[in-house]
């Protein structure tokens, strides 16, 4: 599973995982959050959900990243400010 290679990582190993998913099977959700995510958002959702959820996870990070920002293919999550942004052009 991504998440798990993702988790050994150190490159990759705080950023956090929301997995988002058609999966809803407790089995599933079971699985995915013991490969390291720290939400499991199954279809459908909707915006305001997922922000929340991204929020929640921005907010239980440990305090010393609560100032860092990660920015990934263009996608940057903002710790400080809990906002997700896209790169120039978006």
């Amino acid at each position: 599973m991504l998440a798990r290679r993702w988790r050994a990582d150190a490159r990759t190993k705080s950023i956090p995982i929301l997995m988002l998913t058609a999966r809803g099977d407790e089995p599933d959700k079971v699985s995915g959050l013991d490969a390291g995510a720290d939400d499991y958002i199954t279809k459908p959702f909707s915006t305001q959900e997922l922000l929340a959820r991204i929020r929640a996870v921005l907010r239980r990070r440990a305090p010393e990243k609560a100032e860092e920002s990660v920015t990934v293919a263009g996608l940057t999550l903002d710790a400080a400010q809990h906002r997700v942004s896209f790169g120039a052009g978006r």
